[in-house]
């Protein structure tokens, strides 16, 4: 699993400096993700 954060908002991103790096300790993250995970899929229409 690879976890990304960004430093400024995606809407934002080409407006000003954006910041993105991997997170290396993932093990913090893991009950979010594993709580994300539980949601049903999103369905665009």
């Amino acid at each position: 699993m690879k976890i990304y954060l960004c430093g400024s908002s995606s809407k934002d991103s080409g407006k000003k400096i954006a910041t993105i790096i991997q997170v290396k300790d993932t093990a913090e993250y893991q009950n979010v993700i594993n709580s994300l995970q539980l949601n049903p899929p999103l369905v665009l229409i």
